[in-house]
């Protein structure tokens, strides 16, 4: 059996509105269609591992999807997918 945690954060009103009704329309738990969604992050994390990417649980360097730091975690998380990319795992876009 599966280990899990439960985790708190906040998201945009729209995406928690598109999060209860997939959930709803395809009969799953909200848990289980985030987790399932974010399955691909295991994928990343093997790959940060294997760069010799540390661990950064400084949250002073954090950065929040507010303000001109929207535009920068853009790029970050389009870089993710690149690293993903070209390890050959599967990588989704953002609609």
């Amino acid at each position: 059996m599966t280990t899990t945690t439960r985790v708190t954060f906040t998201l945009p009103s729209d995406l928690t509105d598109d999060i209860k009704l997939c959930a709803s329309a395809l009969g799953v738990s909200r848990s289980a269609l985030v987790a399932e969604s974010l399955s691909a992050l295991h994928d990343l994390a093997r790959i940060l591992r294997e760069s010799g990417a540390t661990d950064s649980s400084d949250s002073d360097g954090v950065m929040r999807a507010r303000g001109r730091s929207v535009e920068l975690l853009q790029a970050r998380i389009a870089e993710a997918r690149h690293l993903l990319s070209e390890d050959g795992s599967p990588v989704e876009e953002d609609h």
